[in-house]
C-alpha cells in the first residue's frame, strides 16, 4: 500500500501508516529495508529532516557502507542547506554517477559550493541526454556566477524556451543583457 501511496505522493498518508511502526522499521536488521527507505524519504519530503538524520545516522552504524542510505541523508543535508555535508556524504557514494539525477544533484551541490567549473561539467554531461529546462537554468547561472553573460544568457533562453519562467530567471537575463 505504501508503494501505490509514494507513487501518488501521498507524503500525510505514508506517514501515517509507517509512523506507529517506526520502531520495528528500526529495529529489522536487514541492509535493504523498502519500508524504511519509503518511510525515510517521506520524512524528507515533509521536512522533517533533523528525525530522518538521526534514524539514518543509527542505521549508518550497522550498515556504515549503505548506498542508500547515504543518498538519503545527502538529500536531507541539501534540504538542510547544508551543502559542503550534502556534498562530500553524496561524494562517499560508490556508485554515484550512474544517472543523469544523480549528475544533476551533484551539479547543484557544486554550484552551492562555489565549484561553478564542476557543475559546468556535470550539467552539459546531463544536457547530452535530457535538456532539462532547470538544468539549463542552472547552466546559466553558473556562468552568471562566473561573469560570462553571454554563455549565460544563452542557457537562460533555452530554460524559458522549455517553459521556465521565473523572476530571478528574467532578471539574470536583464543584468546579462546589460554586459
Amino acid at each position: 500500500k505504501t508503494e501505490r501511496l509514494a507513487s501518488r505522493g501521498d507524503i500525510k498518508n505514508i506517514l501515517r501508516l509507517l509512523s506507529p511502526y517506526s520502531k520495528e522499521l528500526l529495529s529489522y536488521k536487514s541492509n535493504n529495508n523498502k519500508l524504511l527507505y519509503q518511510y525515510l524519504e517521506a520524512l524528507i519530503k515533509d521536512d522533517q529532516l533533523s528525525k530522518c538524520l538521526d534514524i539514518i545516522e543509527s542505521r549508518e552504524k550497522l550498515y556504515p557502507n549503505n548506498l542508500k542510505l547515504q543518498r538519503l541523508k545527502s538529500q536531507a543535508l541539501f534540504q538542510q542547506k547544508n551543502y559542503p555535508d550534502s556534498l562530500d556524504t553524496l561524494l562517499k557514494c560508490k556508485a554515484v554517477l550512474r544517472n543523469n539525477d544523480d549528475k544533476t544533484q551533484l551539479a547543484e551541490l557544486y554550484y552551492h559550493t562555489q565549484n561553478y567549473d564542476k557543475s559546468i561539467e556535470l550539467l552539459k554531461e546531463t544536457l547530452a541526454k535530457d535538456a532539462l529546462a532547470k538544468n539549463l537554468a542552472l547552466l546559466g547561472d553558473c556562468y552568471f556566477r562566473k561573469e560570462n553573460f553571454s554563455e549565460a544568457l544563452v542557457f537562460y533562453r533555452k530554460a524559458t524556451q522549455k517553459g521556465l519562467i521565473k523572476k530571478q530567471i528574467l532578471n539574470q537575463m536583464g543584468h546579462s543583457l546589460r554586459h
